[in-house]
């Protein structure tokens, strides 16, 4: 039986997280495909570890959770990493504490990878409208591609890839990016892309979420 990990970094978002998880618990997946979804606590206190407690005990799929003090989804992404070299699952994806995920996201994932020999997948990050927001923010998204389209990078709102290809390499997700909080996800799939492994964009690989009012914003 094959494995995959998914891997949620959170800070101080329960409401959403525990969202992102009844999501997952939905999923249609295949029997062959043990999933575990493996939880980042970025916080000091471990915020989200008793609600995550509370869910696990009625939860179809295997939940871990741990904890890295050190504040920064940089910092997050790369214990995550550390963590997978213990679980050597076959597959690994990274999504959003604030996301939900479309029921057949997985099922379309496997039929990429087996037609088009993808080492990587992702799709949309879908933002959902509210009485507060409007749809700006889908402009920044990749939703002009055509369906199936090989891209050179992604980003780990939306992400699924084969672990093999970062197995053995000591490839990190750029500390010195922390302070921007943005792109070091694309930079990591950038560099993966050069290795020469190929990254696959679906409009069928759906995950929602709800567009914060306070994004709209321009600084």
């Amino acid at each position: 039986m094959k494995t995959l990990v998914i891997c949620i970094c959170t800070y101080k978002r329960n409401e959403s997280l525990a969202q992102c998880l009844k999501s997952l618990k939905k999923l249609n997946t295949k029997k062959k495909i043990k999933i575990i979804i493996l939880i980042i606590d970025n916080t000091t206190n471990y915020e989200s570890f008793n609600l995550v407690k509370k869910m696990k005990k009625n939860f179809v799929h295997r939940i871990i959770q741990i904890n890295e003090s050190k504040r920064g989804v940089v910092h997050a992404r790369n214990k995550a990493l550390k963590k997978l070299k213990k679980l050597e699952p076959q597959y690994v994806s990274f999504i959003d504490d604030d996301c939900t995920i479309d029921k057949l996201w997985l099922i379309n994932i496997l039929k990429i990878i087996k037609k088009n020999n993808a080492d990587i997948v992702t799709g949309p990050q879908i933002y959902l409208k509210s009485k507060k927001n409007i749809n700006y923010t889908q402009y920044f998204e990749k939703k002009y591609y055509s369906n199936l389209k090989k891209v050179n990078w992604a980003a780990t709102n939306n992400v699924f890839f084969l672990y093999n290809i970062i197995k053995n390499k000591k490839l990190f997700f750029d500390k010195s990016l922390n302070k921007f909080g943005m792109g070091e996800d694309q930079l990591f799939f950038s560099i993966l892309n050069q290795k020469g492994y190929k990254i696959y964009w679906s409009k069928n690989i759906k995950v929602y979420e709800k567009n914060h009012y306070h994004r709209l914003n321009i600084h």
